[in-house]
């Protein structure tokens, strides 16, 4: 059986820590809507990944902006921790 190493331990530790610390500080009261005719979900256009991701500017993120905004968010959480 394989085993992570300590530096993906400690990357997963982070990322975990991470998550949990923003979903506890984040406002219940928001609600986003689904829009099927677009593909996309909208979002608070002052989430930083969300609004700088959104590339076709329609104000809904779609399943590829919502992955390059995770990838943007995690890059961000890497380099504060310096990888």
């Amino acid at each position: 059986m394989n085993y992570p190493d300590g530096d993906a331990l400690y990357c997963m530790s982070c990322l975990t820590k991470a998550a949990s610390s923003a979903s506890s500080s984040s406002s219940s009261s928001k609600s986003y809507s689904s829009s099927s005719s677009s593909g996309g979900y909208s979002y608070d256009p002052n989430d930083k990944y969300y609004s700088s991701n959104d590339h076709d500017g329609d104000g809904l993120i779609n399943d590829d902006e919502f992955q390059d905004a995770m990838n943007a968010a995690i890059d961000d959480l890497l380099a504060e921790y310096g990888y």
